[in-house]
């Protein structure tokens, strides 16, 4: 099997052998289907190394761009499922065609037949990668670790906005009984509230609404925009409970 370079170069099998290194001769058998009467065609053939591995395959034959192809294309629904046929079936081709691009590339650049030469640079541009699959690996595995540990992440962070919510609540609830003392009447707003005079202030991103003010009770509720509990206060005795934010539509949260 040869394609003319040119006028001069050729590609060779052991063009080929230098390029590929290891398991050059089982590419070779695959590579020849590939070139008929120095005419390149698509030829069914299976690569197990393409199907069981696809990605980590890629990186290690060198082929950055498929990899890099295949990486994003785990994101498409189903692919998974069909990937691992389709590099068995394909991968056998694309690296003949990346193969034979970079050895026409090297001998060109070269502007030398020197055997030798030759040999030596596409030993040092072909061949495989190794150094990439542990580094590679790694940073797959902290993905993993992430994904499956964010929805935890996630539930911790919403927790911590409630419990702010709730702690302003109950602060507030102090600065009535502070307002009561001197008014003998609970504040109707927040506003009355908030501020130096009874030691209130909120949360960044907190919501405090005095919902119903008497001279003999109140009630006030809060909520945190990143959280997903909607916290209710009635006073004097302070009893707190709790509703979901998909519950807002309720006439009492509408006063939000």
């Amino acid at each position: 099997m040869a394609q003319i370079l040119g006028q001069t170069d050729e590609v060779t099998d052991e063009d080929f052998k230098n390029f590929i290194g290891k398991s050059s001769d089982k590419y070779l058998l695959h590579f020849k289907k590939f070139n008929v009467y120095g005419n390149d065609k698509f030829v069914l053939t299976w690569n197990w190394a393409a199907c069981l591995f696809g990605f980590w395959w890629m990186l290690y034959r060198k082929l950055y761009v498929w990899a890099l192809i295949a990486f994003f294309l785990v994101f498409i629904p189903f692919w998974v499922l069909l990937s691992s046929i389709v590099y068995g079936v394909i991968g056998n081709y694309i690296y003949y065609k990346y193969a034979k691009k970079k050895i026409i590339e090297c001998k060109e650049n070269l502007g030398s037949v020197d055997p030798s030469k030759v040999a030596f640079a596409l030993h040092k541009i072909g061949g495989v990668q190794r150094g990439l699959i542990p580094i590679f690996a790694a940073i797959a595995w902290l993905a993993i670790i992430f994904f499956l540990q964010f929805p935890s992440i996630s539930d911790y962070r919403t927790k911590s906005y409630n419990s702010l919510a709730k702690e302003d609540l109950y602060n507030a609830a102090l600065a009535q009984e502070a307002y009561f003392k001197n008014h003998g009447t609970y504040a109707d707003s927040y506003e009355k509230l908030a501020g130096a005079k009874y030691r209130l202030y909120h949360t960044q991103d907190v919501v405090i609404t005095v919902l119903r003010a008497d001279t003999t009770s109140y009630s006030m509720s809060a909520y945190h925009a990143k959280g997903n509990k909607r916290f209710v206060l009635n006073g004097p005795d302070r009893e707190m409970h709790e509703t979901d934010m998909e519950q807002r539509g309720s006439p009492m949260a509408e006063k939000l």
